[in-house]
C-alpha cells in the first residue's frame, strides 16, 4: 500500500503539457514538486562551492534553505496541501533571492533567480498573489539599492540596475499575459466539459429507463434512432448499450422471461433456464402449467388477468422440476405493453427463494422449541441487551412481577420494580458487563410493585456474538421465596431449638476440625515457595473454601476452591473436594490442570447422579502445576481467575466459564503456560474477598478494589501483604455480616 500511494503522489510528474495547461491542481502540484526538486539540488550545488571557497557563512545559510526545501516537498508529498505548501516554497525563494542578490553580487550565480522567481509565485499561486510576491521583492530590492545596504552599489552597477528592472518588468508582464490566456482557455475547456457532463447525464438517464424492461428498450432505441438518425456516434452508443443489456440479462442472478397470456415462453435468460431446471434455452416454447400443480395454476389464471388489467404484482410460486424436485420462488411480473399501449405479453423476474423458505422454516421450529422450553422451565429467564434492556423473558419471569411477558420487552428495571431492587440490579448487571464475566448463584431480596417480598437466586451471564463482541447479559432466576420463609418460621421457633442448636454447634466445631485435618499445614508451603501467605476466613465455623499444596514428582501442585454454599453444605462439599482433588492427583498421571479439572467435574457428576436428578452442587476452582527446574507455572480454572503482578503491573489469567458440575453449556478446561520470573507475585482467591458488603454506601468491594490494592502493596512481603489485606477487608466490613467464606494464596517466586 505504501509503495502505491507513492506512486500516486509522484505520479504528477508523468503529466503531459496539455494537462499542465489545463488541469489547474496537477499544474501547481508539478511546478511546486519540480521547483522543490531543482531548488533543492540548486543550493547543494551552491553549498558545495560555498564550502570549496571556505565561505561558511553561505554555507550555513545553504544548509538551512536546503532542509527547509525538502522538509516542505516531504509534507506535500504526505499531505498534498498544494496551498500551504506553495506559499512555503515561494516565501523560501523569496528570502533566497534577497540573500543571494545583497552577499554574492554576481549577476551569473544568484540574479538569475529573480527572474524565475515571477512564474514560480504566478503559477504556484494565482496572478494576484504572485503580482504581490514579485512586486515585494522589487520593493525590498529597491530599497537595498537605495539604503545601499551590504554594499549592494559596489556589486552591481546603474546599468545593470537599470536593466534588471527592466527585465524583470517584463518578464513580470509576459507571465500575466500567459496566465490570463491559459486561464480563458482553461475557463473555456471546463465550460465544455460541464456541457459534454450535462449531455452524458442526460444520456445516461435515458439509457437506465431502456434497461427496465425489453418493450421499453426497444421503444427508446426506437426514439434514438429518430433522434440521432444522422450521428454515427449515438447509433454506435445505442448498439454498445443493446450489448450491454444483452450482457446483464444473462449474467444476472436473478431470472427474467417473458411469456404470452396462453403462459407460453417467448424469451428466458440462461438463469431462468436453471431456476426451472432446464438447460440454456430450454424454456423457449415450454408452458408455465408443465411445471405447476392445479392449485399454483389458478393463482397464475389470477395474475395474468391482472396483467391484461396493465396491473404489476409480486407472488410467491411453487415449481415442481423435470428431476422431481420442488423449488419456491417470487415472481415479480409486469404487463408487456406494445407501441399502441395494448398489453401483449407478460415480464416476469424469478427469484429462488427454497434456501430462504428453508431456512425460514427451520428458524420458525426452533423458535417455537425455544419458546415451549422457556415457558416450561421452573426457573425465570431473561436476555437483557447492553443498555439493560429486556430483550426476551419466558412466562415464569413475568409471573414474578404479575403481568404479562410482552409488557416487560423494551423496559429496564427502573421501570418494572422499586428504586431500591432497580439500583442493585443495575449494580450487578453492570458489574458483568464491565468485567464481562458471570455471577453464578447471587442471592437477593426483592420486593414487587405490590411490596410483597420475594428471595431469588440468580446467575447473571454475559452473552457474546459469533465475532466476540458483547451484546447483553442472560439472567436464570430460581425463586426461593418458599425456602425462606422456611428459614424465616424456622428462626421464629428459636427458643424451641435452642438445644438442638448446641449440639449442631458441637458437631460444627467436630467438623471443622475434620475439615482443618484435611487442609495443608502452613509448614508444607514453605517447602515450595520463597514467600507465601495464605487468608484463610471462613464465614462460619467450617468453609466452603478449601486450599490445597502437594508436590507429585517433579512438580508443585497448588488450588484454592470454593465449593457451593458456606456452613455445613459447604463444608461438606469442601472435604469432598479435597478428598476427590488428592485421590486423582496421587492415582493418576495428568499433564496439565485442565484435564485435572476435567476428570473432577467427572467425578462430581458420577457421585450427584445416583439421585436420578442434576444436581446443581459444584465448585469454583483455580488449580497451577509449577515446575521448579523451569520455572513454568500451568493453570487452569473453573470460573476462578488468577492474578500475577510482574514489576508492578497485575495481568489477569481468565479461568474457563464453567463450573466443576452440572452446567447447562459445558466447555472443557483448558490449560494456559506462565513464564515464571524472578520476583514474580501469583495470588489464588475465591470470591469472597471481593463480594464482601461494606463501605460508606454498602456497596461490595468488588474485583476492581481488589486488584488495585494489590498491585499497591505488591513491594511488600507477603507476610505483611496478608496483615494489610485483613487491615482493609476489616476496615471495608466494618459492622456488617460476613456473607461469605474468603481465601486468598499470595506465592513469591
Amino acid at each position: 500500500m505504501k509503495i502505491f500511494w507513492v506512486k500516486k503522489k509522484l505520479s504528477i510528474l508523468r503529466l503531459s503539457f496539455n494537462n499542465l495547461m489545463l488541469t489547474e491542481e496537477d499544474r501547481k502540484r508539478f511546478i511546486v514538486v519540480f521547483f522543490s526538486f531543482t531548488g533543492f539540488f540548486s543550493l547543494i550545488f551552491f553549498l558545495i562551492i560555498a564550502v570549496v571557497n571556505k565561505k561558511y557563512n553561505i554555507v550555513y545559510i545553504n544548509t538551512a534553505f536546503a532542509f527547509v526545501t525538502l522538509s516542505n516537498l516531504i509534507y506535500f508529498l504526505i499531505k498534498g496541501k498544494v496551498g500551504f505548501s506553495s506559499n512555503v516554497l515561494v516565501s523560501l525563494m523569496f528570502l533566497l533571492e534577497l540573500f543571494l542578490f545583497i552577499s554574492i553580487g554576481d549577476s551569473t550565480t544568484g540574479v538569475f533567480w529573480y527572474y524565475i522567481f515571477i512564474p514560480l509565485s504566478i503559477l504556484t499561486l494565482n496572478n494576484r498573489v504572485g503580482t504581490f510576491y514579485s512586486v515585494l521583492l522589487i520593493v525590498f530590492t529597491l530599497c537595498i539599492f537605495m539604503l545601499d545596504f551590504g554594499d549592494v552599489q559596489e556589486k552591481y552597477s546603474s546599468a545593470f540596475m537599470l536593466r534588471f528592472f527592466f527585465t524583470y518588468s517584463i518578464v513580470g508582464v509576459l507571465i500575466n499575459v500567459f496566465e490570463f490566456s491559459r486561464k480563458s482557455i482553461l475557463n473555456r475547456y471546463e465550460s465544455i466539459l460541464d456541457e459534454q457532463e450535462l449531455f452524458l447525464n442526460k444520456l445516461q438517464t435515458k439509457n437506465d429507463k431502456l434497461l427496465a424492461v425489453e418493450e421499453e428498450l426497444k421503444q427508446q432505441n426506437e426514439e434514438l434512432k429518430v433522434l440521432y438518425e444522422n450521428n454515427e456516434y449515438q447509433v454506435k452508443v445505442i448498439k454498445q448499450n443493446e450489448i450491454r443489456l444483452d450482457y446483464i440479462l444473462n449474467a444476472i442472478g436473478e431470472g427474467l422471461g417473458i411469456t404470452d397470456f396462453n403462459e407460453n415462453f417467448i424469451y428466458a435468460n440462461p438463469r431462468a433456464d436453471s431456476i426451472f431446471g432446464l438447460k440454456p434455452g430450454g424454456l423457449l416454447g415450454r408452458n408455465l402449467k408443465d411445471f405447476i400443480d392445479d392449485k399454483e395454476w389458478t393463482k397464475i389464471v389470477i395474475q395474468t388477468q391482472r396483467r391484461r388489467e396493465k396491473q404489476v404484482s409480486t407472488y410467491d410460486l411453487k415449481l415442481a422440476l423435470p428431476d422431481g424436485a420442488v423449488k419456491n420462488i417470487i415472481v415479480t411480473a409486469v404487463p408487456d405493453l406494445e407501441i399502441e399501449g395494448n398489453v401483449s405479453a407478460t415480464i416476469g423476474v424469478f427469484r429462488d427463494i427454497s434456501d430462504r423458505v428453508l431456512r425460514e422454516k427451520q428458524i420458525l421450529e426452533l423458535k417455537n422449541q425455544l419458546e415451549i422450553l422457556l415457558n416450561n422451565l421452573p426457573a425465570s429467564v431473561y436476555y437483557k441487551d447492553v443498555n439493560l434492556k429486556y430483550i426476551l423473558v419466558n412466562q415464569a419471569y413475568a409471573d414474578l412481577f404479575g403481568v404479562n411477558k410482552q409488557e416487560l420487552i423494551g423496559k429496564t428495571d427502573d421501570e418494572i420494580t422499586s428504586e431500591e431492587v432497580a439500583l442493585e440490579h443495575k449494580y450487578l448487571d453492570l458489574n458483568v458487563l464491565e468485567e464481562k464475566e458471570p455471577i453464578i448463584n447471587y442471592e437477593n431480596v426483592s420486593f414487587t410493585k405490590h411490596k410483597e417480598q420475594y428471595w431469588t437466586l440468580t446467575s447473571k451471564i454475559p452473552y457474546f456474538d459469533n465475532q466476540g463482541n458483547l451484546k447483553g447479559i442472560v439472567g436464570i432466576i430460581s425463586d426461593i421465596t418458599k425456602r425462606k420463609l422456611q428459614q424465616i418460621k424456622i428462626l421464629e421457633q428459636k427458643s424451641l431449638l435452642e438445644s438442638a442448636n448446641q449440639d449442631i454447634k458441637d458437631s460444627l466445631n467436630y467438623a471443622k476440625s475434620i475439615q482443618d485435618a484435611l487442609l495443608p499445614n502452613h509448614l508444607v508451603a514453605d517447602k515450595y515457595f520463597k514467600e507465601h501467605f495464605i487468608f484463610y476466613r471462613p464465614k462460619e465455623n467450617v468453609s466452603g473454601d478449601f486450599y490445597y499444596i502437594n508436590k507429585i514428582q517433579e512438580k508443585v501442585i497448588f488450588a484454592v476452591g470454593d465449593c457451593t454454599g458456606h456452613g455445613i453444605p459447604g463444608a461438606f462439599l469442601t472435604m469432598l473436594s479435597i478428598t476427590f482433588l488428592h485421590e486423582l492427583i496421587t492415582n493418576g498421571i495428568y499433564y496439565n490442570p485442565g484435564d485435572l479439572l476435567n476428570q473432577l467435574r467427572i467425578k462430581f457428576k458420577d457421585m450427584f447422579s445416583f439421585s436420578g436428578e442434576v444436581n446443581k452442587n459444584g465448585m469454583d476452582i483455580s488449580i497451577c502445576f509449577y515446575y521448579p527446574e523451569n520455572k513454568i507455572l500451568q493453570f487452569a480454572g473453573a470460573y476462578q481467575a488468577i492474578f500475577l503482578i510482574r514489576n508492578n503491573e497485575l495481568i489477569k489469567y481468565k479461568a474457563t466459564p464453567n463450573p466443576i458440575g452440572h452446567f447447562i453449556a459445558e466447555i472443557p478446561f483448558k490449560s494456559q503456560d506462565i513464564q515464571i520470573m524472578e520476583n514474580d507475585a501469583l495470588y489464588l482467591m475465591s470470591d469472597g474477598y471481593q463480594d464482601q458488603f461494606g463501605g460508606d454506601f454498602f456497596s461490595k468491594y468488588t474485583t476492581k478494589r481488589f486488584r488495585n490494592i494489590l498491585v499497591d502493596i505488591n513491594n511488600k512481603s507477603m507476610c505483611e501483604q496478608k496483615d494489610l489485606l485483613i487491615e482493609e477487608l476489616d476496615k471495608w466490613q466494618g459492622d456488617e455480616e460476613q456473607i461469605d467464606d474468603i481465601t486468598i494464596m499470595g506465592i513469591r517466586f
